[in-house]
This record gives C-alpha cells, sequence and structure tokens, in this order.
C-alpha cells in the first residue's frame, strides 16, 4: 500500500514518454508500473503529463538578513509562487541589500529559508571576498559573478574574475555568469580553468554563436528566460513601463534564434530569472520580471511550439540538476525524490498569482496549459491552483 498513487502520462528525460503507474512512499518513488496498484490514488485529468518536478536554476527571492526587500518577495512567498508555477527547486542569487558573500550571510540565508515549502538553494557572489570563496563552498550551489551591471551593485572586473576562477577551480562548484558585453574576454579567461561555466539569460544571436563555439572547448551551459523567449523590442510599447530588463529584450530575430537554440541544444536550460519589484519600482526603472507563479503555463506554451516533451523534461529538471549536482532527483525512477509536477494541457488565463509583488507580465494571456499538480518529496504542495 503506497502513500500516494498517480497514474498518467510519464515524461523522463532519458527513457522519453510513456503511459504508468507511480507508487510514492516515505517520500521517494517506490515503483513505476504498468500493473495496477494499491495506496491514495491521486485524481488526475485523462490527458495528464508527470514531470519530474521543475527546477529553477535562476531567481531573486530578495530575502536576507536585512529585511530591506521582504516587501517585494520573502522565501515563503516566493516558494508559494514556486509552487503554484511547477517548481519544486530554486537557485537563489546573492545580489540582496546585504550581498551573500560571506558564509555568514550564507547561513543567515538558509535560516531565512526554512519556512519555504520548496527546496532554496543559494549562489554565493564574489566582490572583493576572494579569501572567502573557499569557505563557501560547502554552503553554495555555486557562484554568481557579475561582469555587467544588475540590481545590487556586485560588477567586478576581468582580473578579479581570473583571480576567483583560480580558487572556484578547486571547489568543483559551477560558476554563473551575468556577462553582458564581456562574454568573449570572459569565455577566454575561462577556458584556461578547469571550470563548470554557466552564462545567464542569453538572449542574442551573438551570443548563441560564441556558446556554440566555446562549448566544443570547455566545460559550457546557458540557460534562456520565459521573457526572451516571449517576447521580442515590438512588445516594449504593449508592455510599457514593465518592459526594462536586463539584458534589455531582443529584436525579433534573436528571439526566435534563441527559441531555436533552446530547442535543438545549444541552449541547455529554461530559468525565469523571477524578478520580483511592486509596480511601484517598476514605474522608477527597476529591471526584471516576477515569473515562478508562470513557470508551468509557459511550458505548454513551448509544448505547443513544437517542443518535444522529452525535451522538456531536459530543459525544466534534469539539465539544472547535474548543473547544480542534486542527486537522485530529476528522473522518473526508483529511488528518486518524489518531487513531480502535473501538467494539463487545457487552456487557462493568468489571473491568480502567489508571488508577494502581485503582477505578472503575462497578466490575462491565455497559456495552452496549466500545472494542475505539484508534488514536492511525496507531499501535494499545490493542486489546481490552490497552494497548501
Amino acid at each position: 500500500m503506497y502513500d500516494l498513487v498517480l497514474s498518467g502520462k510519464l515524461v523522463d528525460p532519458i527513457d522519453g514518454v510513456y503511459e504508468a503507474n507511480i507508487g510514492i512512499t516515505k517520500g521517494v518513488i517506490s515503483q513505476i508500473t504498468q500493473d495496477p496498484i494499491e495506496g491514495k490514488k491521486l485524481k488526475l485529468p485523462d490527458a495528464s503529463l508527470i514531470f519530474p518536478g521543475f527546477i529553477d536554476p535562476h531567481v531573486h527571492l530578495r530575502q536576507d538578513i536585512s529585511g530591506k526587500w521582504n516587501y517585494k518577495e520573502d522565501f515563503l512567498s516566493g516558494s508559494k509562487s514556486a509552487a503554484h508555477g511547477g517548481v519544486t527547486v530554486a537557485a537563489d542569487m546573492p545580489n540582496n541589500p546585504t550581498p551573500a558573500t560571506t558564509p555568514e550571510a550564507i547561513v543567515e540565508k538558509i535560516n531565512l529559508s526554512k519556512d519555504a515549502l520548496i527546496d532554496i538553494l543559494f549562489y554565493g557572489g564574489v566582490l572583493g571576498n576572494l579569501d572567502k570563496l573557499k569557505a563557501m563552498s560547502t554552503l553554495v550551489c555555486g557562484y554568481k559573478i557579475y561582469a555587467g551591471e544588475t540590481t545590487g551593485s556586485m560588477t567586478i572586473g576581468l582580473d578579479e574574475i581570473e583571480k576567483a576562477l583560480r580558487i572556484i577551480s578547486d571547489t568543483d562548484k559551477p560558476v554563473v555568469f551575468h556577462a553582458g558585453e564581456k562574454l568573449k574576454e570572459i569565455l577566454d579567461i575561462c577556458e584556461n580553468y578547469d571550470v563548470r561555466v554557466h552564462i545567464a539569460h542569453v538572449s542574442s544571436i551573438i551570443e548563441i554563436n560564441l556558446i556554440e563555439k566555446y562549448k566544443k572547448k570547455m566545460q559550457l551551459t546557458c540557460e534562456a528566460t520565459p521573457h526572451h523567449l516571449f517576447f521580442s523590442e515590438k512588445d516594449k510599447e504593449k508592455i510599457g513601463d514593465l518592459s526594462t530588463v536586463n539584458p534589455p529584450l531582443m529584436p525579433e530575430k534573436d528571439r526566435a534564434a534563441v527559441m531555436d537554440a533552446l530547442k535543438t541544444g545549444t541552449i541547455d536550460m529554461l530559468a525565469t530569472d523571477h524578478a520580483p519589484h511592486t509596480l511601484e519600482d517598476k514605474a522608477k526603472g527597476a529591471s526584471g520580471f516576477p515569473q515562478l507563479d508562470t513557470y508551468g503555463p509557459f511550458v505548454s506554451w513551448l509544448i505547443e511550439k513544437g517542443f518535444s516533451l522529452q525535451r522538456i523534461a531536459q530543459i525544466t529538471s534534469f539539465n539544472a540538476a547535474n548543473l547544480l549536482k542534486i542527486n537522485n532527483i530529476a528522473r522518473i525512477c526508483n529511488n528518486h525524490l518524489a518531487n513531480l509536477t502535473v501538467l494539463d494541457m487545457q487552456a487557462e488565463k493568468v489571473d491568480k498569482l502567489y508571488t508577494k509583488c502581485g503582477w505578472s507580465p503575462f497578466s490575462d494571456y491565455e497559456f495552452p496549459g496549466r500545472v494542475v499538480c505539484t508534488i514536492y518529496r511525496g507531499n501535494i504542495i499545490m493542486r489546481n491552483g490552490v497552494v497548501s
């Protein structure tokens, strides 16, 4: 007798798509079979797609020990937003009012996140703290380096980047770059070190061409965001003041190239870059979009645009798990954690949001599908739009 039983079309990043029943015991997948199994059955829509729980490798949940940005988001509200969108693991960036650049600051964030509904991982920032980087390695999922300006003013130069890479290369942690216009210079430096490099929010043909070239020479992955996949420069007038984002929305040819690169494999994963600014802050020029609530609905749009289901499982969970070295997750396999996201291809407008900032660039847009259930370690944390 299993604690929870799901039946439907399973989508695994390696094994592909097939019909089966899943038996879950004590938060772990215990059996996958075509035969009937006994347990507490979760009733799902007939055409449900059961994916490994989505993993978002790039979010800004805003909370730190200072509490200065808690009015935008905090770990509890951000985790509710994530659960609503089908995300079961999220990796939080370090550019807070109190930057996450020391072991102490990381520990403070870990403690603050204990009431979150999902797993929150943390990146350590690089900013005048070379002597702290190695000590942070057991606390962080990776390091974040800003080579271009962004919220939080953590930009560093190429000399300091090279010094940091010498240290990070001994930690087996990835380093994520907000590269700005310095992508080639950064990749030239990284090529000299045994380090896993990840490029955030790829948005242009120039970046895609560079990444294709350097992937042949080094350990290199990258991500694309929903806004750079969905919107282009022509949408700025429609979105108005809300359209400010860094990197900016690009011409249509770049948007189309990013879509193609994500579909075919040059871009490895989907990341929201969830940036929950209030509407008041956006009116003052704050950059970014809140997008955790709409992660799953956006995935349904990618499916409608021709992404295979297996590719969806790769870009929403498997590749991010490999980047962050999370074990026993991102597969629908025996003895893996029962983190599952159930998608139903039934059209639904975006209206309900759990993000504290209270708005979405997709408000009132009708996506072709919706998340009907989010399961975290065997527990149903969201069902039919209600986060528990």
